[in-house]
């Protein structure tokens, strides 16, 4: 009787649905009833006649297993209920587990049916780490979330040594992989997008997209990316969006230095006060993210000022400053550090840059409102903040005065002209429709 009834609810259950397959599963004990539709995958229990649905968008993937000689697939999936992502594992038995698991990877990655002759597809992913980021927090951050990729193809490298990642990234055959993630900080980002645009093969590994998990003590680009992604910022949303995001341009600042260096930068350049705290807040790097704060008040107490020729172009024409400055950050994107929101007028494919400055007459007090309101954006709104945006620009400090950090690295100061390169790089990031 109760199977007559079950077979009863799954010939209404298809009558009442576009179904491209079925078919029956079992967990332990309980059986259900697996429907793979156009837009989502659903789950019914059958004892039950409980139904559990989930988009093709928030389906990690699933992934054969054997358990005490039983053919088993596990299904992930990771949906959002009220803003919050929560994952979620099914492993279920089944006498053609290898065609439950071609299908459920086809549509969670291309939303459509895979063809008898197609091979069960797996995102690759060259998985970069650098054990020693953020004194350790890197490689506990990976152990954590590297289930969450179970059903992508995975390449991992723990870094050994100062640019081994660089010498990775310029030896690895690009078309071998979907995309680079890099398990660290935004100098790990820095490195890794350097070694791709300087390649002999540069155009096509640009194109390459790098996308991150947190585990560093500046993540920008993970803030940046789980913003475009209307993602709150975790390594878990990280690791979804490295599994399941689409290409995206960014934009790259090509820096040209005085002795001929060339430097690609994602993020931002910072000099005077931001590139003194940035740099010089290593010898406080016992004290995690907290440094840059213990820093920044020593520097705010003993302020520098430093003479510079700023000279830009924009839809106007060309235009120069000079005089003293405090306060010089210039950014690639809206975000230089998680909930740094420095740029909020920035966008990583507008072909700009965004330049803020306050000049040397603003004093402690002017710098300090400045400051105070950086987390939020508001500091644009001080009288004493310019703010401009331009597709070129070069800097003069006098006499090479200070420091540079770029991308969050250090750099020697000297004159500098920079050019955007709009769209030039890539990287991941989920539809909002997610």
């Amino acid at each position: 009787m109760v199977e007559e009834n079950n077979e009863e609810l799954i010939e209404s259950l298809i009558a009442s649905t576009d179904c491209l397959y079925h078919g029956e599963v079992s967990q332990g004990k309980e059986r259900y009833h697996i429907q793979i539709l156009c837009e989502c995958i659903e789950l019914t229990t059958l004892s039950k006649n409980i139904v559990e649905t989930y988009k093709w968008t928030d389906v990690l993937g699933a992934v054969e297993k054997k358990v005490k000689s039983l053919d088993m697939f596990e299904l992930m999936v990771y949906p959002k209920r009220n803003q919050v992502r929560t994952f979620k594992r099914y492993s279920f038995a089944s006498e053609d587990t290898k065609q439950w698991v071609k299908i459920i990877q086809h549509m969670a990655y291309y939303q459509t049916m895979p063809n008898p002759d197609d091979p069960i597809y797996r995102r690759k992913l060259k998985i970069l780490i650098n054990p020693h980021s953020g004194r350790g927090t890197a490689s506990r951050v990976w152990r954590r979330v590297e289930y969450m990729l179970a059903a992508c193809e995975l390449d991992v490298l723990r870094t050994q040594y100062r640019n081994h990642a660089t010498e990775a990234v310029k030896q690895m055959q690009i078309s071998d992989y979907d995309a680079i993630i890099v398990v660290s900080g935004d100098g790990l980002i820095h490195e890794v997008i350097n070694a791709l645009c300087s390649r002999d093969d540069g155009d096509q590994a640009r194109m390459c997209p790098v996308s991150m998990i947190p585990g560093g003590s500046s993540n920008a680009l993970a803030q940046i990316l789980c913003d475009k992604s209307g993602e709150e910022v975790t390594a878990e949303n990280c690791c979804f969006i490295a599994a399941k995001g689409n290409m995206h341009p960014l934009d790259i600042s090509l820096m040209r230095t005085e002795s001929g260096k060339l430097i690609y930068s994602f993020l931002s350049l910072a000099w005077a006060y931001i590139g003194d705290v940035d740099i010089e807040s290593e010898v406080c790097r016992c004290c995690g993210p907290f440094r840059f704060d213990l820093y920044g008040f020593w520097r705010l107490l003993a302020l520098r000022r430093f003479n510079a020729t700023v000279t830009w172009e924009d839809e106007e024409g060309e235009h120069d400053e000079t005089g003293q400055f405090i306060y010089f950050v210039v950014c690639n994107t809206p975000f230089i550090g998680t909930g740094l929101n420095f740029a909020p007028k920035a966008s990583i494919e507008d072909g700009m840059n965004d330049i803020l400055f306050v000049r040397g007459n603003a004093g402690r007090r002017g710098l300090l409102q400045v400051l105070l309101r950086e987390d939020s954006g508001r500091h644009v709104d001080l009288p004493q903040l310019n703010y401009l945006k331009a597709s070129k620009w070069t800097l003069t400090p006098e006499n090479n005065r200070g420091i540079y950090s770029i991308d969050g690295e250090f750099y020697p100061t000297e004159k500098l002209t920079v050019e955007v390169l709009n769209n030039y790089a890539t990287v991941l990031v989920l539809s909002k429709a997610h």
